[in-house]
């Protein structure tokens, strides 16, 4: 059942979020000033290389700095799991993770939080919807702001790197390497043109195959979520036989191939799932 959040009610009820996540933390905000109970308790979960934190943040196109300030980028950098995205057509809010997430009307910035009239929308999944697969408010939120991050531009990540153990039975957490860092050219000043930010983006949503369009952003995404940018024309399983006939993947394993073209195996909600580069080449076949 949803439950109306306000006040200091609202502000523990984020807290929890962040607390319990085990998996996913996902923050999605114009603009991010970390209060600091939120740093505190973000700062506990440091070293777990399990956890991914994503956040969106949006506006200020032409001063990125403004909406995401640096001191908050380096505080969230050092976390070993982290994707940062940006959207300048951003103006929802919502955080989550592998459980419950809040819809809200408040940033996630310290004024905001201490000061503003805000209220939110409380929801999670319970255990016997996982189990029978049924629809929550929280599930179709999760579903549609996983679209929103697709279709954000990346500007910073950071992954962990394992080795394996026992013959690939289990592995090892190594150390985390940054893959995608562009905000350090915004916050040195080398990119704050609003010019340089793509502002004609394609909008939330999938285009038919004779409206795709090329990308470049490094996303991998799920054999469900290229199949739907061609249209109802290709299924999922045209995705998975294209790259299972090609030597990408062998069932519901990653070949040696796949690896290396970028092909990778992904969570949600604690279920596995293979993501393809949505830029690989074998894709303009379908």
């Amino acid at each position: 059942m949803a439950e109306f959040l306000k006040g200091n009610h609202l502000n523990s009820k984020l807290d929890e979020i962040l607390e319990f996540a085990e998996t996913d933390i996902i923050l999605i905000s114009p603009f991010i000033k970390f209060h600091s109970r939120v740093k505190d308790i973000l700062s506990t979960k440091k070293n777990q290389d399990k956890l991914k934190i994503t956040i969106v943040f949006g506006k200020n196109e032409g001063s990125l700095d403004k909406s995401f300030s640096r001191e908050d980028f380096n505080f969230i950098s050092e976390f070993p799991n982290v994707e940062i995205f940006y959207e300048p057509r951003l103006h929802a809010k919502y955080y989550g993770n592998e459980d419950a997430s809040i819809l809200s009307s408040m940033n996630l910035y310290e004024y905001s939080q201490n000061n503003n009239i805000e209220f939110g929308i409380f929801c999670e999944t319970k255990l016997m919807d996982s189990i029978l697969g049924s629809s929550t408010l929280d599930k179709e939120a999760w579903n549609y702001f996983q679209s929103v991050i697709e279709g954000s531009e990346v500007m910073f990540k950071r992954e962990p790197v394992y080795e394996s153990k026992m013959l690939g039975l289990s592995q090892k957490y190594v150390r985390s390497d940054i893959q995608i860092d562009k905000l350090v050219d915004v916050y040195e000043g080398k990119r704050s043109n609003r010019d340089e930010i793509p502002l004609e983006k394609e909008k939330i949503g999938f285009k038919s195959k004779s409206e795709k369009q090329q990308r470049t952003s490094g996303q991998v995404l799920s054999a469900s979520k290229i199949a739907a940018k061609y249209g109802s024309q290709v299924s999922n399983r045209d995705v998975q036989n294209l790259m299972e006939s090609n030597g990408y993947i062998s069932g519901d394993s990653i070949t040696s191939k796949g690896a290396k073209a970028g092909v990778v195996m992904k969570q949600f909600r604690g279920k596995e799932y293979i993501a393809y580069p949505e830029d690989m080449d074998i894709l303009n076949s379908l």
